[in-house]
Parts: structure tokens; sequence; C-alpha cells
């Protein structure tokens, strides 16, 4: 969720600038947010790897979410328009519940 919060920050700079709201991308720049959304895609990579690893859990319930993930990071780093970000939070939101849903069919399939 942090993700689609950062996401939508980044598309409101300008006006959370003007509004002087403290979010880490009006006060940062849009590039800390970019950043800061590759990290914690990096980070969900790292712990689920470790869970695949320790629970022999399937691993292609992983790819659920890295596709999406990826679009995102795509978009993140080529946008012109903040504009442009409304079809990445859907993309976001599709990455989210991807790794919900790959985590959840781990969990019952594997009983860890």
């Amino acid at each position: 969720a942090t993700v689609l919060m950062v996401i939508n920050n980044i598309r409101d700079e300008e006006q959370d600038r003007k509004s002087r709201k403290k979010t880490s991308v009006a006060r940062f720049g849009k590039k800390f947010g970019v950043v800061e959304v590759i990290l914690i895609f990096i980070a969900c990579i790292c712990v689920n790897a470790l869970i695949t690893i320790r629970s022999l859990a399937l691993p292609a319930l992983n790819a659920l979410w890295i596709v999406p993930a990826i679009l995102v990071i795509k978009d993140l780093l080529s946008f012109k328009n903040p504009q442009e970000l409304n079809a990445t939070l859907a993309k976001a939101a599709l990455a989210h519940f991807g790794l919900g849903v790959g985590r959840t069919l781990q969990i019952i399939l594997t009983d860890s």
C-alpha cells in the first residue's frame, strides 16, 4: 500500500508543495519517490525469495506480482506528465493484489 501512496504523492507533488503538505515527495522531490518505490519492490523481492527458499513454496506464485511491478518502475522512470501516473496507480494496485494472492496461495498450498 505504501507504493500506491508514494505514486499518488509523485503525481500530486506540485499541488502538495503549493498546499504545503509534508509528504516525502513534496520535501525531497520526485526522484526520491521513484527510488523509494524501487527500494520497496526490491525489499518485496528479497523477502519473498527468503520465504520461498525457507518453505520450498511454489516460486511461480511470486511471478503474479513481479510483472506489474516492473511495469510500474518502467512508468515511473519515463513519465513526462504527472497525470500519466493514474494508469501507473492501477498497475501498482495489480502488483499489490498479485503479491497478496501469491503469498496466500503459498500459505494454503505449503502450510508455511
